[in-house]
């Protein structure tokens, strides 16, 4: 339907009408087009919300599984540390992250002779 009153806006485009009357009949048009998007938009999110309410009746249990494992599979729980050394801890796990990303964000050491010859 939305395609027909394109093809109508294109219709009343091209005939030799008063401005006043184009400018009437494409709004009517771009009213309807309008009208049929946000109805079509409404109707996508009544069935999203529908979709959303059986989901968590029936397959809650599920997604929580789900997202359990999700998680186990990113969560870090060893990591290596500067000297070799495994970490378990996630307080050593973070302790381990926080060096590595200070020494390799610290601030570059520049000789002050080779920055005045450049």
């Amino acid at each position: 339907m939305e395609n027909f009153y394109y093809a109508c806006l294109y219709d009343i485009l091209q005939r030799p009408i008063q401005h006043a009357e184009r400018r009437a009949a494409i709004n009517h048009l771009k009213a309807k087009i309008v009208k049929l998007h946000n109805a079509r938009l409404a109707r996508g999110q009544i069935e999203l919300r529908t979709q959303d309410i059986f989901k968590e009746e029936r397959m809650f249990l599920l997604h929580l599984i789900k997202r359990r494992k999700r998680r186990g599979q990113r969560e870090i729980s060893v990591v290596q540390d500067r000297d070799h050394g495994w970490q378990t801890s996630a307080r050593d796990i973070v302790r381990v992250f926080s060096e590595y990303m200070r020494n390799k964000y610290r601030p570059t050491e520049v000789d002050e002779d080779s920055v005045r010859t450049i």
